[in-house]
């Protein structure tokens, strides 16, 4: 589970402002074990996100963005260091007004994992969404314990530094990106009078620095308090030329992930 909030900053659109965007994020993920056939791992589970953006003066953008899906993911085992995993989420991405087929998307996450060391783990692969603003994004990096208790987590949407001042506290700070495609209703564009707004694909993207604190209580177990700032946020239509964005603000995110 993941609440999300990032403070007001001014929304743009060119040279007209619309005062402060505010927005809150809420992530629920459950996945499980569903099946195992030879070297092969199957996962499943029920994913609900919601994106809520508060605005001072609406732009002619969604209120709400939600994500209804169905993660699959299957690992095969193909030594003992080396694992292949691919996540597919099939589902609704969608501001859910006028909810049909064009509000389906199947979000596909390819990874290539392989232990060098036992300190070294390096994975390369890729991000593909055919209804984002980029329809591929590359997905490599590596985690490097290089010094005791200090730890280099570094991947293209997320770089950080860690550090493990206890066994079950950790220190880190580091940069995201982080965003979604999102299906808009057809009586957007009507309701606001901006033509290809409606019934159209939305990319919101966020980048941001942050810094935070991890308690674990099992590998898999723990909780984690962050905080930051947002540096640029940003909502493209793909159906029109029409770009919203916002200066940097202060956010806030909390984090708990337990298995049983």
């Amino acid at each position: 589970m993941t609440v999300d909030f990032v403070y007001g900053a001014s929304l743009k659109a060119g040279n007209v402002n619309f005062g402060p965007m505010r927005s809150l994020e809420t992530d629920l993920t459950y996945l499980t074990p569903v099946g195992h056939s030879g070297r092969w791992q199957w996962d499943m589970g029920f994913a609900w996100k919601r994106r809520e953006l508060k605005f001072r003066v609406n732009p002619g953008a969604p209120n709400a963005l939600q994500v209804i899906s169905v993660p699959i993911v299957g690992s095969l085992e193909m030594s003992e260091l080396s694992t292949l995993a691919v996540k597919v989420s099939p589902g609704i991405y969608s501001d859910m007004y006028d909810i049909g087929l064009s509000d389906i998307n199947a979000p596909v996450g390819i990874r290539f994992y392989h232990e060098y060391h036992p300190e070294f783990l390096w994975y390369l692969g890729a991000q593909v969404n055919i209804w984002n603003e980029y329809p591929v994004i590359p997905d490599a990096g590596f985690r490097w314990r290089f010094w005791y208790d200090w730890v280099l987590d570094f991947s293209v949407m997320n770089p950080r530094i860690e550090y493990e001042f206890r066994d079950d506290w950790t220190a880190f700070v580091g940069a995201q990106w982080v965003g979604e495609a999102y299906n808009t209703s057809d009586d957007l564009a009507l309701s606001n009078g901006r033509p290809g707004t409606g019934d159209t694909w939305l990319t919101y993207r966020d980048y941001r620095v942050s810094a935070g604190l991890r308690y674990s209580w099992e590998e898999e177990s723990y909780v984690s308090i962050a905080g930051g700032y947002s540096l640029h946020r940003r909502l493209k239509f793909d159906g029109g030329n029409y770009q919203l964005s916002t200066g940097g603000a202060p956010f806030v995110r909390a984090v708990l992930n337990t298995s049983w």
